[in-house]
This record gives C-alpha cells, sequence and structure tokens, in this order.
C-alpha cells in the first residue's frame, strides 16, 4: 500500500501516467538502468516461486515470497537506491525519473496480480485507484486474465553483481556503527577487499556501491598490501584444546599468528594450517583461529561473508557540514509528514532554531539544499527562538534540545 501511495504522490510531480509510461515505453527510450532490470529479474524469480506455490497448493510459502520481495527487496532496496535520482528535478532527467516510475508501476501491477488470488479486494482496490485509469469505467485488475502478462526475462549474474554491492553495504554499516558514524553522514573513502570474481562485480557497480554506503570514494581491491588495514588468524586456545586435546600445548607452542598476505591466502583457501609437532604432522583448522584486525585510528574494519570492508573515519568539515545538513533534514522531513504536509506540498519555510554558531555556518552554504530536500522557499537558522507565532516543535541534536517549525 505504501509504495502504491509513494508512486501516486511523486509521479505526478513529473506528469507521469501509468497507461503512457509503460515498461515497453522505458525500454524503447532506453532508460532502463542496471538496477531496474536487477528489481525485474528479480520479480522473474518471485513469480516463478509463487505460481508455483499457488499451483502445488503451498499458499503459505507464496505468500512469504511476496512478502519478502515487496519489504526486503522492493521497499528497502529499489525505492532507496532509486530515490537519489528522483530527488533529482531537472528537467533533463525527467525521461529518466518517468523511466524509473514506469519501472515501480509494472512490478506494483504484477505483485497485485500475484497477491489477488488471496486479497482479491485490497488489490483490486489499489488497481482502479493507481492503474485503472480515469472515467466512469474502470479496467478491471483480471481483465487480461492472471498470469498473462509478459515474461520477464531473469539476469542471474546481474543478481549476483546487485547482491555483492548489497553485502558491501552491510559491512560497511557493521563498521559504521562501531565507530560510532551514523549513515546518514557521508564519508570520504571505503575500501573492499574481495575474491577476483566478486571484486570483478563491484568494480562494475562502484556507483551503486557509493549511493548505498553514502561514501565519495570506493576503492576495491584483492590485494591485502592495498588493504588499509591489517588483519591477522590468531588461534584461538580454547578451539585448538577441542581439536587437539592432549596435543595441544605443542600445537600452540607451534603455531603462530598469521598476518596479511598469509591471513588472506589461508582465509581464503578455506584449509587448515599445516604444523609438524614432536607427535608428527597435524593440520589446524580454519576454525580454529579468530579473525582480528588491527587497531586504526584513521579507518574501521570488518568482515563479511569473506569481503573485507574498511571505512576512513576523518571527515573534513565539509563531510561534517553534509551529515549535519541531513540530520537536519531529516527532522525537518518528520514534522512535515507529522503535521499532514504531503511529499508533493512546496512550504512557505521551515525554520531551525537553537543552533550552535559553528552549525550555522557550516549550513548555510547548504541552504540550497536543504532547501530542496525539506521542499521549502525559505530556509531560517537562528541560535534563538525568534517568531513568537510559529508553532515550534522540540526535537533534539546530538544530546541538546532544537526547534523546528514549518509553514
Amino acid at each position: 500500500y505504501h509504495i502504491h501511495v509513494y508512486l501516486t504522490q511523486n509521479g505526478p510531480l513529473d506528469r507521469y501516467v501509468p497507461q503512457r509510461h509503460t515498461l515497453a515505453w522505458a525500454r524503447r527510450s532506453r532508460r532502463l538502468s542496471r538496477v531496474d532490470r536487477w528489481i525485474l529479474s528479480v520479480l522473474a524469480g518471485v513469480e516463478k516461486e509463487v505460481h508455483a506455490g499457488y499451483r502445488e497448493g503451498r499458499y503459505n510459502e507464496a505468500c512469504k515470497a511476496i512478502e519478502q520481495f515487496v519489504i526486503e527487496t522492493l521497499s528497502q532496496n529499489y525505492v532507496r537506491m532509486t530515490r537519489g535520482e528522483l530527488w533529482d528535478d531537472s528537467a533533463e532527467t525527467r525521461e529518466r525519473r518517468l523511466a524509473i516510475f514506469a519501472t515501480l508501476g509494472h512490478v506494483l501491477e504484477r505483485v497485485d496480480l500475484l497477491l489477488h488470488p488471496v486479497s482479491p479486494y485490497l488489490t483490486e482496490y489499489l488497481h482502479q485507484e493507481v492503474f485503472a485509469g480515469k472515467g466512469s469505467w474502470k479496467i478491471p485488475l483480471l481483465v487480461n486474465g492472471y498470469g498473462r502478462g509478459e515474461p520477464l526475462r531473469r539476469e542471474k549474474k546481474l543478481e549476483e553483481t546487485v547482491a555483492a554491492a548489497i553485502l558491501v553495504e552491510n559491512g560497511c554499516n557493521s563498521a559504521r556503527v562501531k565507530a560510532k558514524l551514523k549513515r546518514r553522514w557521508p564519508l570520504r573513502a571505503m575500501y573492499v577487499l574481495a575474491p577476483k570474481r566478486t571484486a570483478g562485480e563491484l568494480s562494475s557497480t562502484k556507483a551503486l556501491v557509493s549511493t548505498l554506503c553514502n561514501v565519495k570514494v570506493v576503492r576495491v581491491t584483492t590485494s591485502p598490501e592495498e588493504f588499509p588495514v591489517t588483519f591477522m588468524l590468531v588461534p584461538n586456545p580454547a578451539r585448538v584444546g577441542a581439536a587437539f586435546k592432549e596435543k595441544t600445548r605443542d600445537v600452540l607452542q607451534t603455531l603462530k599468528t598469521l598476518r596479511g598476505v598469509d591471513a588472506w591466502r589461508t582465509y581464503l583457501a578455506g584449509s587448515g594450517v599445516k604444523l609438524r609437532i614432536p607427535s608428527g604432522p597435524v593440520e589446524v583448522p580454519l576454525s580454529a583461529f579468530d579473525l582480528k584486525f588491527d587497531k586504526d585510528e584513521n579507518f574501521e574494519a570488518v568482515e563479511k561473508e569473506g569481503v573485507f570492508v574498511a571505512i576512513e573515519r576523518t571527515r573534513d568539515e565539509r563531510l561534517v557540514a553534509e551529515g549535519l545538513e541531513r540530520d537536519v533534514a531529516r527532522r525537518l522531513q518528520a514534522l512535515r509528514k507529522a503535521r499532514g504536509f504531503s511529499p508533493t506540498d512546496l512550504l512557505k519555510r521551515a525554520s531551525v532554531a537553537g543552533l550552535q554558531e559553528d552549525e550555522i555556518a557550516l549550513l548555510t552554504p547548504l541552504k540550497k539544499e536543504l532547501s530542496f530536500l525539506v521542499r521549502a522557499r525559505e530556509i531560517q537558522l537562528s541560535t534563538q527562538k525568534g517568531r513568537r507565532d510559529d508553532d515550534w516543535f522540540e526535537d533534539e541534536l546530538d544530546g541538546r534540545p532544537i526547534y523546528l517549525s514549518v509553514s
């Protein structure tokens, strides 16, 4: 429901008409991006799974597949991946925005069809409100029959590439948590160390990785020497003891911590470390080691499913300003929604009071961008609440109160 609302609220800004701006139109105009093709490819797999579930009476599995697609793939990923392009309201990129709406509309129509056998009234309502057109007689959802739409093509290699980008994003988010850096704060650089195949996939989609992770520069490598943080495989005495019993002492005396290239090769191979102790040769399994990173004041590193991610902690004044801008924009957007404004409404003024002088100095050059993010003609920044007739809302920023007003 909420994604249908998202489409109906944002589409009219670019004069999107579902009957005119179809997926076929987007393909003819060559405006589909890799992300658009990715969501269509994933949907092709979901449709196959759901049709099989209905046919074989496994309705719970079919509904679970639809739910996972709508929440995780469509809402949490595709909408987020394309949101930045939709925020660009320049005339030159209008057709690209229309292609996004065409893709989103096509996906929603097909999801409505998939859900129709188990939720006919809701899906018919959504179809009538969004896609059926205007007039006294509207086209029913099932006018063309269930499951008779244009078949979608599966692009598994593309799915693997985007999955790798999402995996790196998960790693970046984990590193941000460790470094106490908010996700909406832009970072200067991120390094990714990965096996050759994964590195190749990531190198072809750096722009997407940069968008997902909110970093300016993404560097992908297969060499641990080019990774800014040294990592180690450290023997875990408890696990060694569980594996070797009475030989534990001899194994621990011989076994050394692996670092850098040696650690990387061993980790990639997934095999154990061969040793010779007084009683004979042994092989210590990889599971008997702990993966650790050297402490580095400039970087925070994590590992996710064989991919190593390091983010740069240092943030210059420009990055700090952009992070503050997003903190303020997020709070103003939440207040807009709470006050009942539509996303398409253009506010007369958005005011922020209770800021410090240095924060105002950082935000002042970004007023135009902040105005665009919160859709307001005027942005007012101050240290104290001024106008008495403003309906101020108290919020919090970095542990202290600030005051917001929208009108």
